[in-house]
């Protein structure tokens, strides 16, 4: 846990760079922490890519077997 002066609220937190608990609330973790987030923003974007990477495949796959017909 980090501990910061309530202070720095006033700040935005792309400013601050930085949540507090009650500003960002996680899909995978009850309590926020930056190591947290950390590891939600990594497996968001392994999941988007993995998505997008599913629909290129589909796409080739549909565009391919219609190209020997």
């Amino acid at each position: 846990m980090i501990r910061t002066s309530h202070k720095v609220r006033k700040y935005h937190p792309d400013t601050r760079e930085c949540y507090f608990s009650n500003e960002k609330y996680l899909r995978y973790f009850k309590q926020y922490t930056p190591s947290n987030c950390r590891l939600e923003c990594s497996t968001n974007l392994t999941e988007h890519l993995h998505q997008d990477l599913r629909i290129w495949i589909f796409q080739y796959i549909f565009v391919f077997k219609n190209r020997r017909m």
